[in-house]
């Protein structure tokens, strides 16, 4: 039992923390505090306030589950001998079990959290807590209140493959969270936190946890993410990249010039590990809370920093960064000139420095990892169900190091106008989660399509489908149903451990007339069914299955991309599309693979636009055809190997 003044957000907040220290510490009898004995008279009225301290759903089956209770005395003066009698219901009203306890004296206006042992070994649905309070006033009188509070079992999860609706919206329902669960989801993203939670209302972390409850009793999990935060809630200069006049240096962001973060300044990442400890200690003891994503899409816009980024480089290296470095990837002519032949010495001044920029140098990586950890330390060992992840996580060179430390990279794919397109970007993930053994990975699939890819605005179409006149200025539609189909078997076909989906608006009626619309409910309805006749009972399998051993690999350059050549970027790989297509399965490799792996299991290496290459890996590629490889490529390849 804790005793102490709180009000409100303080109570929940509180109680938040107490109860994660618990399960971290002793993950085994929560002590049940509750109970009223021996009461002659009371006295009526309202003196106390009796409400949910934090959350009011637990999972069927759940160990140890405790039901944090807040008692309040709402009276101007002290009240002693306070005893709590909890009697908790079946649903038809029936006792299941009773908790008695003293809880002694509460301040005036002073609260205490009491820790009720909730039975989780019930069907699903909805109860009540039947709490019964005595105590005695300061003149005396018996004081003695009954109270009822909603609390709910949820269905157990059971052995599924993760299926996550990517930000998915509550506009349009009034339980968003059923909505998601209703299509055979088994997580969704919602939130963003924008700012710290010391900063935010009673009323968004009361909204928080009862968003977390509707989940469980839904049967689903939930994840959340953050962005990028400022010490004092500022990008001061201190923490921007800058140009080498060192000036905050900015880039077009699309339509906009915006200063971009120096995430590897070491009190910016002190100050998100501490942010995201606020964060983690308020949801992750919940078990609706399943993980969360350490921003989205920021390492998009990148580019070498000069300030103190560069003085991490001559720290790391002893190198200072060459003169002609000026953006992310290297001057494609300039590459030309100084390497005719595509050869690149493998301690070649600015392939070292590029490898050094993606391999982390720039900062995204351990910044990542570092808003990460603080989840991933309160996650229970071996729980496939919660995980931190990041996204779009092969939206960079091919190169190992994309994402830190996160427990799940995922990268999404535009199924449309080619849904095996999904495989490119699917091959290429699992070649940068094998960097890191032990990192999963998933691979999602756009529910959104270009409205000017499948119908142009100012065509006349005869019949019209109905959808042209209700949201005429759609910009986003839905993607057909056989696209749909096909991209989803795709991504099921990969040995993956999670599939998701984004574009929420464009398969539930969100009301939306301009983004994402909602245009086609068969693709809705498809979805339904793939996810509930087929991922489901599949899943499970799929989850467990394995892989061949790759006979037809597809080399993805780094020294290629880095010197400025051609490289997908996480959006299509379409050699890989043909492959597959052919039925030859092929499998995504890159330089790092080569220098840890060999190519001692390919009969096949295709190298398409490998125009650069390392010293050490033409001579691997060479090693490999004088033992019988085949070697194919185009036009593009490395003149050595011509």
């Amino acid at each position: 039992m804790v005793t102490g003044v709180s009000h409100g957000g303080r109570v929940a907040f509180a109680a938040a923390q107490w109860l994660g220290s618990l399960l971290d510490k002793s993950r085994g009898f929560i002590a049940v505090a509750a109970a009223v004995v021996g009461v002659t008279s009371a006295v009526a009225g309202d003196v106390l306030g009796v409400s949910p301290a934090y959350r009011s759903a637990f999972v069927r089956g759940e160990r140890n589950a405790a039901f944090l209770v807040a008692l309040t005395n709402m009276d101007a003066f002290a009240i002693s001998d306070v005893k709590v009698r909890s009697v908790q219901l079946e649903s038809d009203g029936k006792p299941v079990a009773e908790s008695t306890c003293q809880v002694g004296s509460l301040a005036a206006y002073g609260s205490s959290q009491l820790s009720v042992q909730v039975e989780t070994r019930l069907r699903p649905g909805w109860r009540k807590l039947d709490i019964a309070v005595s105590g005695r006033r300061h003149n005396g009188d018996a004081l003695y209140e009954r109270h009822a509070i909603d609390y709910g079992i949820g269905p157990t999860r059971g052995d599924r493959m993760i299926a996550q609706m990517w930000h998915y919206s509550q506009v349009g329902t009034d339980d968003p969270e059923r909505a998601v669960a209703d299509f055979g989801f088994t997580h969704g993203f919602n939130s963003f936190y924008m700012k710290d939670l010391k900063t935010l209302s009673p009323e968004w972390k009361a909204e928080e946890i009862r968003r977390l409850d509707r989940a469980v009793m839904h049967g689903i999990m939930l994840t959340s993410g953050v962005v990028v935060h400022y010490p004092g809630g500022k990008p001061s200069d201190r923490f921007l990249r800058k140009g080498r006049d060192g000036a905050p240096a900015k880039i077009r962001v699309r339509k906009s010039y915006l200063p971009q973060p120096e995430v590897g300044n070491p009190e910016l990442v002190s100050y998100i590990r501490k942010f995201t400890e606020t964060e983690a200690g308020f949801v992750s003891p919940h078990p609706g809370f399943a993980g969360v994503l350490p921003v989205t899409e920021n390492r998009d816009h990148t580019f070498p920093s000069f300030g103190d980024e560069a003085v991490r480089y001559r720290a790391d290296t002893g190198r200072d960064v060459p003169d002609t470095v000026t953006n992310k990837v290297y001057n494609l002519k300039l590459a030309e000139a100084r390497f005719p032949d595509g050869v690149v010495p493998d301690d070649d001044e600015i392939l070292a420095y590029y490898t050094w920029f993606w391999r982390g140098g720039d900062g995204w990586p351990g910044y990542i990892s570092a808003a990460a950890e603080a989840f991933e330390s309160r996650f229970a060992p071996n729980d496939e169900y919660r995980f931190s992840f990041w996204d779009p996580a092969v939206r960079c060179p091919p190169i190992w190091g994309s994402g830190g430390s996160v427990q799940m990279l995922n990268q999404w794919c535009y199924a449309n106008p080619e849904p095996l397109n999904v495989a490119g970007p699917a091959e290429e993930m699992l070649s940068m989660t094998s960097g890191r053994p032990g990192q999963r990975t998933s691979i999602m699939t756009q529910l959104i399509c270009y409205r000017a890819q499948l119908a142009p605005k100012g065509v006349d179409v005869s019949p019209a489908p109905a959808w042209l006149s209700r949201t005429p200025d759609a910009n986003f539609v839905t993607i057909p149903p056989d696209v749909l189909d096909e991209a989803t078997w795709c991504m099921m076909a990969k040995p993956v451990d999670a599939i998701m989906y984004h574009g929420w608006g464009t398969v539930f009626e969100t009301g939306e007339k301009k983004s994402y619309c909602f245009t086609n409910d068969e693709s809705a309805d498809r979805l339904t069914r793939l996810l509930r006749d087929v991922l489901a009972p599949l899943g499970p399998t799929l989850k467990r299955l394995g892989r061949e051993t790759p006979r037809i690999a597809v080399l993805e350059s780094f020294t290629t991309v880095a010197m400025g050549g051609a490289g997908s970027w996480g959006w299509t790989a379409p050699s890989v599309t043909y492959l597959q297509r052919a039925r030859l399965d092929p499998r995504v490799i890159y330089e790092d693979t080569i220098r840890r792996d060999g190519l001692k299991d390919v009969k096949v290496l295709y190298a398409p636009q490998c125009r650069f290459l390392p010293k050490s890996i033409v001579a691997r590629i060479q090693d490999f055809q004088k033992r019988g490889g085949l070697l194919v490529a185009d036009e593009q390849l490395t003149r050595a190997l011509v």
